[in-house]
């Protein structure tokens, strides 16, 4: 078998500056552009929902990714 992602979240705070990248939510990886280290998880919720173009497929549906993207952003920005 297969072990494929349905979707990845990787989020790096350097200094005041925040940098999020996705996978499989796009035909490739999308970085987005830097943001500030203290925007609010709505915020970058938001400007990573209007980067990334999930698709239907056999693993999931595209409404489950985008809800998961938000869902690993808020946990990841939640973490000290």
């Amino acid at each position: 078998g297969h072990d494929l992602g349905i979707v990845s979240v990787a989020l790096v705070r350097r200094g005041k500056v925040l940098r999020v990248a996705i996978g499989s939510s796009a035909p490739t990886p999308v970085l987005l552009p830097e943001l500030a280290a203290s925007a609010p998880a709505e915020k970058v919720c938001r400007e990573a929902l209007r980067a990334i173009k999930p698709i239907d497929d056999v693993r999931c549906t595209r409404e489950y990714r985008e809800f998961m993207v938000g869902v690993f952003i808020k946990r990841l920005l939640a973490e000290k």
